[in-house]
Formats: structure tokens, C-alpha cells, sequence
């Protein structure tokens, strides 16, 4: 029971993509929100996937340290 709460609390935080979600629920009705819902949680797994296949190694090469600094 006790990491259910857990699993919970950390899951219920309201962001801003969570904002977005609600607003575009109550303007638009459940499509246009479950759309936002599933873009962003695309946008995540992509960043998931992205570190899950050594993006952060490729990071820490010097060279693209500074393109990435001066963008």
C-alpha cells in the first residue's frame, strides 16, 4: 500500500503539460486533450530512447559540448 501512495504522489504533481492537457480538455473536449497527452508522452519516450542508446556518451565529446554551447 505504501508504494502505491508513493507511485502516486509522484506521478500527481500538475506541470505545465499537465495544464495544457486540462485546457485543451474543458476548451476542446477529450480528443484534443488525449492528443496533447499522447504527443508529449511520445516526446518522452524519445528522450528515453535517445539516452537508453548512449546519447549522454555522445554528449561529452569536447567538439559537440561547444556546438551545443554556442546553440
Amino acid at each position: 500500500m505504501q508504494n502505491i501512495l508513493l507511485g502516486l504522489t509522484l506521478a500527481a504533481p500538475i506541470g505545465p503539460v499537465n495544464l495544457e492537457i486540462i485546457k485543451r480538455g474543458l476548451n476542446s473536449g477529450f480528443r484534443q486533450a488525449f492528443l496533447t497527452g499522447t504527443g508529449a508522452m511520445c516526446a518522452d519516450a524519445t528522450y528515453l530512447t535517445l539516452i537508453f542508446f548512449g546519447l549522454t556518451t555522445f554528449l561529452d565529446i569536447a567538439f559537440m559540448k561547444i556546438i551545443l554551447g554556442v546553440a
